[in-house]
């Protein structure tokens, strides 16, 4: 499996980004784990990115929006339609209501139904 980290450096207050590239290379070179981290230049990149991933790799992927809700929704969009991939979330933005609303929030880190990116749990306030 493929994993993408789409990180938005813009997202709450543009510091814990920096924090969460090095754990997530941390992390997932220690798990072996196959990982691409991308950052978002803009509206739209995250879920244009995606979909070109989809297009072009038929394995089974997984992305990560690091962001705030609308890298979120954009993740969601950009899988839509692709049944080999699936989103999780780290919530770095300043509201994170989808997180707050639909997860404990103190221990949400990712979405997902296999691995659990442990690297940034409790990292929230």
């Amino acid at each position: 499996m493929q994993h993408y980290f789409l990180i938005n450096p813009a997202a709450g207050k543009g510091n814990l980004y920096r924090h969460l590239d090095g754990e997530i290379r941390t992390y997932c070179d220690q798990k072996e784990i196959d990982y691409e981290i991308y950052y978002t230049k803009g509206v739209g990149d995250a879920e244009d990115y995606i979909r070109r991933a989809c297009e072009k790799n038929g394995g089974e992927l997984r992305f990560f929006a690091c962001g705030g809700d609308g890298t979120l929704n954009e993740a969601a969009n950009g899988v839509a339609g692709f049944n080999h991939a699936s989103v999780g979330v780290i919530p770095t933005g300043t509201g994170n209501d989808f997180v707050r609303n639909f997860t404990h929030a103190r221990v949400a880190v990712a979405l997902c139904a296999k691995e659990r990116c442990s690297c940034v749990k409790n990292k929230l306030p």
